[in-house]
């Protein structure tokens, strides 16, 4: 259509001109979504025969959600607006992943 977008009154104007007065102002950008992240670490050991054999205790730390080795772009990659065909990827604002920390105590009897 030459650039051109026809208006249902059959007028046709400049594309551009018609999405930037539809979009309001709005910025698109695209952004490369590489990284690499500490996505969950966890440590643990095991205290063999402690009240006695077979009597073991465990104890483990859990951190989730720690933060990038390598992020590209400025935002998080794995926050979108929704997981719809249309909505995907796009940022809007949202909070930030949220970071976990626990503690697991396990008693074997």
């Amino acid at each position: 259509n030459n650039g051109m977008v026809r208006l249902p009154d059959g007028q046709e104007i400049k594309a551009q001109d018609y999405y930037e007065a539809i979009g309001g102002s709005q910025v698109d950008c695209i952004y490369n979504a590489t990284n690499l992240r500490i996505r969950e670490i966890s440590l643990g050991y095991t205290f063999l025969d402690v009240f006695g054999p077979g009597k073991n205790i465990t104890v483990s730390a859990i951190a989730r959600n720690l933060g990038f080795i390598y992020k590209d772009a400025p935002v998080d990659p794995d926050i979108s607006v929704s997981a719809a065909n249309g909505a995907s990827g796009i940022e809007s604002f949202a909070l930030p992943t949220t970071q976990s920390f626990g503690v697991n105590l396990k008693l074997s009897f």
